[in-house]
């Protein structure tokens, strides 16, 4: 049974070798008005399309933007049961055929490099969770080429996962204002990140816009409780005067990252001594009942995904 199936397979491939064929002249629509076509779209019928394998509720998001082209997001539940999720944007490729779409979608190396790197500049080292498009060859190569190195995070370990951290502060103020504005959290997210970027960090001891750009960010308290305005100076700039104060940025910088690292040691130390008050050193002997944690949770053969999912399975007994 499985030599015939090889065998239709590969006639079926030489059939469609031998044959010569080209791809239709596909009629657009006539008079395409894109509004219409905005909104959520779900997926009823697909063809076996590799990235789309086990996934479910696939939709498409369109949305016209100021410029005429249309924003895409696409969106569905991988096989693990996570939302995974992609932004594009079409735009007409002949005016003669406005119903002619060509759609880019924005890779992890285009955002790096056109929302990052083109305004922050190359960093020395990035810190990567284990996500498939960031572990690529495509994007490795991307890395090396600019010199920039590779430090991923540890599996099933969110401690290590400095993103994970942040969510973990932003996530109370999105509950906190999605109380009042339910509807609107997501318009106002970067707002909610303003407000964590000006905020003094418990482990450096300062705020994270001063160590990034070396000033805190001008802010609605600042109107609300008065700030000092600095007189201009009226002498003309000349280059010395801009490489001395080049030179005591660049003094003030480095004590400055000097005073933050002691002050993050120590909290570091502290912070652990916290830490350890709740934990106790477990010492097991052969007969004992143990828990095992369940890092792929399933009942038979069948996988269980999800944040309500078992994180333990047992008791086991250990016989050694």
């Amino acid at each position: 049974m499985l030599m015939s199936t090889v065998v239709v397979i590969v006639l079926f491939s030489f059939n469609g070798i031998l044959q010569a064929a080209k791809c239709p002249n596909i009629a657009t629509v006539s008079g395409f008005n894109a509004n219409r076509y905005a909104g959520v779209w779900y997926e009823v019928y697909r063809n076996t399309i590799l990235f789309e394998l086990g996934a479910k509720c696939v939709n498409a998001t369109y949305t016209v933007q100021d410029d005429g082209s249309i924003g895409v997001f696409n969106q569905a539940i991988n096989s693990f049961g996570y939302y995974t999720s992609i932004n594009g944007t079409a735009k007409v490729k002949n005016s003669a055929q406005p119903g002619s779409l060509v759609v880019n979608f924005n890779s992890p190396t285009n955002i790096l490099m056109n929302k990052v790197f083109s305004r922050y500049g190359l960093p020395k080292h990035i810190v990567l969770n284990n996500g498939p498009q960031l572990v690529s060859n495509l994007f490795k190569n991307f890395c090396d080429k600019l010199g920039i190195k590779q430090n991923l995070t540890a599996n099933y370990h969110p401690q290590s996962n400095m993103t994970e951290r942040v969510n973990r502060t932003l996530k109370p103020l999105i509950a906190i204002y999605a109380q009042q504005h339910h509807s609107s959290w997501d318009i106002e997210i970067q707002k909610l990140a303003f407000a964590i970027r000006t905020a003094i960090n418990e482990t450096t001891g300062e705020t994270p816009a001063f160590l990034m750009f070396g000033r805190d960010p001008r802010d609605p308290l600042d109107l609300l409780i008065g700030e000092t305005i600095e007189e201009s100076s009226s002498m003309v700039v000349n280059h010395e005067s801009i490489q001395e104060y080049k030179n005591k940025l660049i003094n003030n910088f480095r004590s400055a990252f000097n005073v933050i690292r002691e002050h993050s040691e120590i909290e570091k130390i502290r912070q652990k001594e916290k830490y350890d008050q709740h934990t106790t050193q477990k010492q097991h002997k052969e007969g004992d009942l143990v828990w095992i944690a369940n890092l792929k949770p399933q009942i038979g053969e069948n996988c269980m995904v999800g944040k309500l999912q078992p994180h333990y399975e047992g008791p086991y007994r250990l016989i050694k």
